[in-house]
């Protein structure tokens, strides 16, 4: 059977993990811990908590190499949400 567009060639979706840099307008929610007690840069980092050396932040996962190549930080971990946020309140969990 021939195909229906003379020319065009399919190309196969790139191998998972290899996108070459994620779109700018995509955040996650972030633990960032650091070697300081200093801020992290709010040019990058929005902080929504901290508590000695361990800050809770949003980010744009664009940023995220440059935030982990910054000489202050130590590590960074995806946050997790602990609860449902679809459950209603006062219903006991799943």
């Amino acid at each position: 059977m021939a195909p229906i567009v003379e020319g065009v060639h399919r190309k196969a979706p790139p191998p998972r993990g290899s996108m070459p840099k994620p779109p700018d307008d995509i955040v996650a929610n972030v633990f960032i811990s650091t070697t300081t007690l200093s801020k992290l840069p709010r040019t990058r980092v929005v902080e929504t908590a901290r508590v000695g050396n361990l800050a809770t932040a949003t980010v744009r996962l664009s940023d995220l190499k440059a935030i982990a190549n910054e000489k202050q930080v130590r590590q960074i971990s995806l946050a997790q949400g602990l609860r449902n946020c679809r459950q209603e309140a006062g219903t006991p969990g799943p």
